[in-house]
């Protein structure tokens, strides 16, 4: 398997972990299995927000990546 198809799947699965988190943190807050410290409206907002910048990074990073080794023909 070549290192950018590789690149591909580790990208696959980072944003469906990341993802996930978002979903069980969600869930966690709505049930009232998890209490903010703050206002509920804030901290889904931060989190929402927190998470979506990670996944746009892991993206971006992962893409560029996956870019170079094509380039390379890897």
């Amino acid at each position: 398997m070549k290192r950018s198809t590789r690149i591909l799947i580790l990208l696959a699965v980072v944003e469906a972990g990341i993802a996930a988190l978002w979903m069980w943190l969600m869930t966690g807050l709505r049930t009232g299995e998890l209490h903010p410290s703050g206002d509920m409206a804030e901290t889904v907002q931060v989190v929402s927000q927190t998470l979506g910048g990670a996944m746009g990074v892991v993206a971006g990073v992962l893409l560029t990546v996956w870019f170079v080794l094509r380039r390379k023909g890897l």
